[in-house]
């Protein structure tokens, strides 16, 4: 009769060490998916910008105004980040990278952050003034909307969801202490699902110019309504990190030295005159959706960290498209996010994965128990051969010599 007891007790033993084997796996994969996943959602820069070079450049004067016969000597870029933000390059570099676009006149407008304007303003004074003029500015960034504030020298407290009034207060603020302010990428912020103001709206609390053009996409609607009201229109590169340049907003400065056969500098206007040509609203655009060509992405420098850990965040990514983290768009205020959190969990896939992961496993150790199995066999083969006593050749010799039959017994029973 079979021993119930026993037979579960040696079953048990059987498949214990297949059991610690896999919790001991699934313990390490645990640990090395939340740490992996934590180096993915906060990776370092990809790239440093360190040893960039730029050694190109581009004049957009070949392209066509908007208004036709428009003229011009001063082309601007609004609207740009730097590493005081969310952009690569450094205020420096940024001044290089527009000084290489056919740019004379940019405003750095970082994420609720004016330091970076202030750094680029007082370098372009320093190394660059006959080259390009630079005036302060930020984005003032939040759940409902991006607005520029230009010419300030203060920062405007952020609000993560800001009312109706805290806009117009903020509009308000900037103007009285004598800024200029600009609504941002209307098609972004509706396809980000920002809980935007209509433009209408931003008309009747007194935003001065609407950007119409931001990197590669071209606002027609809001063009055709900003010049309905006689509203300031500018194009921007919204520049963070890898697009090249689509977009110069134009001014003609009166009375200056201007030479067209000349490279495009900006020793014949002062901060002054730019930021009173900005308040006049009387400009037009270039336009070109395909860009200038060049896209510092060829010249940045890999950061050693980002491959130190790349392997890292590949893992993390893999584990990542297991579920998707809905919080809308980043804030930009306090590190917060815009939409309530939310997970989806892709349950097919997880399936797939631990049915996968099931086979594999228990494949290991059928083959695992195989290779036991022969390893085992063939060392018992060996220590039996080896504790086996052996006979000489001469001693079975004279045995058979005494005996005469091979295999005799070494007693005769009969004598």
């Amino acid at each position: 009769m079979i021993d119930i007891k026993k037979a579960l007790k040696t079953v048990l033993f059987a498949i214990l060490p297949s059991f610690r084997r896999l919790v001991l796996t699934l313990t390490i994969a645990a640990l090395v998916a939340i740490v992996c996943v934590l180096i993915y959602n906060s990776p370092p820069r990809q790239y440093t910008s360190v040893n960039l070079v730029i050694d190109w450049s581009y004049d957009p004067r070949s392209l066509y105004p908007f208004d036709k016969g428009f003229e011009y000597n001063i082309l601007l870029d609004p609207h740009c980040h730097t590493t005081y933000s969310d952009g690569s390059l450094t205020p420096e570099q940024n001044i290089l990278f527009h000084i290489a676009n056919g740019y004379n006149a940019m405003i750095v407008t970082d994420h609720n952050e004016l330091r970076g304007s202030l750094v680029a303003q007082q370098i372009a004074r320093e190394k660059y003034n006959d080259k390009i003029k630079v005036l302060t500015g930020l984005e003032w960034s939040n759940c409902r909307c991006h607005l520029n504030f230009i010419g300030i020298n203060q920062t405007i407290t952020p609000i993560k969801n800001p009312t109706d009034q805290d806009i117009q207060n903020a509009i308000k603020q900037v103007h009285d202490i004598g800024g200029i302010v600009i609504y941002n990428h209307r098609p972004w912020s509706t396809w980000s699902s920002l809980d935007s103001p209509t433009i209408q709206q931003f008309a009747a609390w007194g935003v001065d110019y609407f950007d119409i053009a931001n990197t590669y996409y071209f606002d027609m609607q809001t063009l055709f309504y900003a010049r309905s009201i006689n509203a300031g229109i500018c194009t921007a590169n919204d520049f963070h990190s890898s697009t090249p340049a689509t977009g110069w907003t134009i001014y003609n400065a009166p009375n200056t030295n201007y030479n067209a056969s000349e490279p495009i500098n900006a020793s014949y206007f002062t901060e002054e005159t730019l930021f009173e040509l900005i308040k006049s609203k009387n400009n037009s655009f270039l336009f070109d959706v395909t860009g200038t060509g060049h896209d510092i992405r060829t010249t940045k420098t890999k950061n050693p960290t980002y491959d130190l850990l790349n392997v890292f965040i590949k893992i993390g990514q893999f584990f990542h498209s297991y579920y998707i983290l809905n919080r809308g768009v980043y804030s930009f205020v306090n590190g917060e996010n815009c939409g309530d959190q939310s997970v989806y969990l892709d349950k097919a896939q997880i399936r797939y994965t631990v049915m996968w992961f099931s086979v594999f496993f228990i494949g290991f150790e059928i083959l695992r128990a195989i290779l036991v199995l022969v390893y085992k066999f063939c060392k018992m083969k060996w220590l039996q051969r080896r504790l086996t006593p052996k006979i000489s050749t001469k001693t079975y010799s004279l045995a058979f010599d005494e005996f005469g039959v091979d295999d005799a017994p070494l007693l005769n029973m009969s004598l």
